[in-house]
């Protein structure tokens, strides 16, 4: 028994068709698939032939309610029954095609058009039909042929030309493609199928965005509220990084669809990269009034609070952001940091248990958090905390780095040299590790040979890296080489201005060499940048002691 619905559909259809005149709304025509233009409807059948008797338009009919309703093996079989009832339909071939691809059989399809054809050789849906199914065979020349005799069958077919544009474009071949969409806009002037696949050419493949700007532009200048046109600019602009003028394109956008998701989110971010951060939070929270569970702007707007100083903000945006979010690694970091920056370490470290008892997949968590007691020179519960970590992830070089770090600060540097080589052991190419074991022997003036290999190593690693070239100056100073040490400090410097240590260093070498000046010059400036340093920590009291020291003692001034 076939689905109750499709009876009372298949009843009104009828009753419709039997009071119009043939070729009215329920009659005898089937209308082209909605394009930009719409076509002169077709007739339903042959117009070379006779208007179909009852029980094919029946069939047809029954086929395309199935068809819609997802029935297609029942809509195929019911078609049959409407060519058995009229055997010599171009149109109903055709349509027994579309339904052989809708049911994946290609070869059926290719058979029922080329009848259509046989029986029609002007039906120019069934030369377009064909030409997408030699597309989708690869077989470029034959789709061409095909989508070009459609064209001269019918000059104004929008669908024809864009399929010959898109067989050219699958082509790369671009000016092609370009040249068939002028064709059509020559034929159809105020075609916005040619307009948008021209816009869509310049922009997406061709990367010619003033040509691409011109045509949507066109396009918004006879129809200002196009929104698939002001997307396309908006895109555009983004691409070009033109802030504002995309800002411009979706504020346009938002008034057209108001509270659409997507708009707001890319406003907020438009702003946020413009630095207008009230209009920013402003995007978010409109966002959130209808979507208080998006982690997404939640996040965002904890950054933007935190951009702005607003701390206590950034932490209530930020604590509302659930454990199994993508974005819940970050905002807990985030978070920390702001806590940490504000010497608040009980709240800091309280925030980072409780994310492991959450979460503890996460072994940046405990890197942090035994970074949190290290600031507090509890180096004790760093080393636990980090032993914890390595016993669930035993191959994370991070872990192992931290833990050796922990060592050293305690004292006990030859058990931090046996993390580092550790480290080393997972990943030869860890110039961290590398850098950080040259660096501790050229401090004690130890294995000043397999010091400057670590390093030299760990340099052509990173050799952007100005710490890197700080620890290369620095053992080629222990050396005694100090045109070299100079060379490579020089560069530290100019990688990592600003840096104190890379300015000490500069300090200790000029004084080596004699220049007296230069060396008060460095250690001045070093003294300056410890002393502007936020969030001091314990080595940076010391190391600044020391500075002070070398002035004093070198200089007779602090």
């Amino acid at each position: 028994m076939k689905h109750a619905s499709l009876w009372i559909l298949i009843f009104c259809f009828m009753s419709t068709a039997a009071c119009s005149h043939q070729g009215g709304a329920f009659g005898l025509t089937e209308p082209k698939a909605a394009l930009p233009s719409s076509a002169p409807e077709k007739p339903f059948f042959s117009s070379s032939k006779k208007s179909p008797q009852g029980n094919a338009y029946y069939f047809y009919l029954l086929s395309k309610l199935e068809s819609y309703e997802g029935q297609l093996e029942e809509s195929l079989l019911d078609l049959k029954q409407a060519l058995d009832q009229k055997n010599t339909s171009s149109f109903l071939e055709e349509e027994m095609a579309k339904r052989n691809i809708e049911v994946n059989r290609v070869n059926e399809a290719f058979e029922a058009v080329r009848r259509s054809l046989q029986l029609d050789p002007k039906n120019e849906d069934a030369h377009l039909l064909l030409g997408k199914l030699y597309s989708a065979r690869k077989q470029s020349a034959e789709a061409v042929t095909e989508y070009e005799t459609a064209i001269r069958l019918n000059p104004e077919d929008e669908e024809a030309y864009a399929a010959l544009a898109k067989e050219y474009m699958a082509q790369k071949n671009f000016n092609r493609a370009i040249a068939v969409l002028f064709r059509l806009k020559k034929q159809v002037p105020e075609s916005l199928t040619a307009s948008y696949y021209l816009g869509a050419i310049y922009f997406s493949f061709t990367k010619n965005y003033p040509k691409a700007i011109a045509v949507f532009q066109d396009i918004l200048e006879d129809n200002p509220d196009e929104l698939k046109a002001l997307q396309y600019l908006g895109q555009i602009y983004l691409e070009q990084d033109r802030l504002k003028e995309a800002v411009k394109v979706y504020r346009q956008i938002d008034k057209l669809v108001p509270e659409d998701l997507s708009t707001l989110l890319r406003l907020g971010l438009l702003y946020y990269e413009l630095k207008n951060y009230e209009a920013a939070t402003q995007s978010f929270l409109r966002i959130l009034q209808t979507n208080p569970n998006s982690d997404r702007v939640q996040y965002y707007l904890g950054v933007i609070y935190q951009t702005q100083k607003k701390e206590e903000e950034a932490l209530a945006s930020f604590s509302k952001i659930p454990k199994d979010s993508s974005f819940f690694k970050e905002a807990i970091l985030r978070s920390v940091l702001i806590c940490q920056d504000r010497s608040r370490f009980r709240e800091a470290i309280a925030l980072i248990e409780k994310a492991l008892s959450q979460k503890g997949d996460e072994p940046e968590f405990y890197e942090v958090l035994a970074a949190l007691y290290s600031i507090q020179s509890n180096y004790d519960q760093a080393i636990r905390i980090l032993n914890e970590g390595i016993q669930k992830f035993p191959k994370e070089e991070k872990l192992y780095f931290s833990l050796g770090v922990a060592y050293d600060k305690k004292g006990d540097f030859e058990t931090g040299i046996q993390m580092m080589r550790k480290v080393l052991s997972l990943n030869p190419q860890n110039a961290s590790a590398l850098n950080y074991i040259g660096y501790s022997y050229a401090e004690k003036g130890i294995h000043l040979k397999e010091a400057l290999v670590l390093v030299s190593k760990a340099a052509s690693l990173h050799p952007k890296d100005g710490y890197v070239l700080d620890s290369l100056g620095w053992v080629y100073f222990k050396q005694g080489e100090l045109d070299k040490a100079i060379h490579y400090l020089l560069k530290a410097d100019e990688l990592s201005p600003r840096e104190a240590t890379i300015l000490e260093h500069l300090g200790d070498v000029f004084l080596r060499k004699g220049n007296r000046k230069k060396a008060r010059n460095y250690y001045q400036r070093s003294q300056e940048s410890l002393e502007t340093k936020p969030g001091k920590e314990k080595s940076d009291l010391e190391d600044l002691a020391r500075v002070k020291k070398k002035l004093l003692e070198q200089f007779g001034s602090k």
